[in-house]
């Protein structure tokens, strides 16, 4: 279906499963093939686990790195931005600059390594963590766990940052854990 579906080559296709598979996105059985991996509530918890304490440390390596005033005036300007936003209760808004925020973040840790594993780490709770966004009104309410970690950031506290990034992705774990029974898991 694959092949007939995207017009690539029976080893293309191979491929892009073995890595798929590798990365715990697909799971390939003998004689029945690949289909896209169920996660348990245990792996779940286990992605939100090493997701706390990665965040956690791009946030403290932000924290601990020279921001260009260029730099801290963005982070301010996201900040502002999910301040607005979660006044008037404007999820989607929110949402994407939550997106930016994280991404922010992540880029100025100056780590390559925790970026990618911490992109890898979000794919395959994507879906789980947008339907605990869209049920705790859009994760509104986690916007003052923005306002500590921005403030870490601009005051250059490295623990402070990392704790605070640890706490609110924590909590947005449990927002995820909480879906369990929704999702029949």
């Amino acid at each position: 279906d694959l092949m007939r579906d995207t017009g690539a080559g029976r080893a293309y296709v191979r491929e892009a499963l073995r890595r798929m598979e590798a990365e715990g996105f697909v799971s390939i059985e003998e004689f029945r093939g690949a289909s896209v991996r169920r996660l348990s509530a245990a792996d779940i918890q286990a992605i939100g686990e090493v997701r706390e304490v990665l965040e956690g440390l791009a946030a403290r390596l932000t924290a601990t790195a020279q921001l260009t005033a260029a730099a801290r005036a963005e982070l301010e300007r996201i900040q502002n931005e999910l301040d607005g936003a979660a006044a008037r209760r404007e999820i989607d808004r929110y949402h994407a600059a939550n997106r930016r925020y994280h991404a922010f973040i992540i880029q100025h840790a100056g780590n390559a390594f925790a970026a990618l594993f911490i992109e890898r780490l979000r794919v395959p709770i994507l879906g789980l963590q947008l339907r605990a966004f869209l049920t705790s009104e859009g994760g509104l309410d986690r916007n003052p766990d923005h306002r500590r970690i921005t403030a870490a950031i601009l005051r250059g506290d490295a623990a402070a940052a990392e704790s605070a990034m640890r706490a609110h992705i924590r909590r947005g774990n449990k927002d995820v854990a909480a879906l369990g029974p929704v999702l029949g898991r």
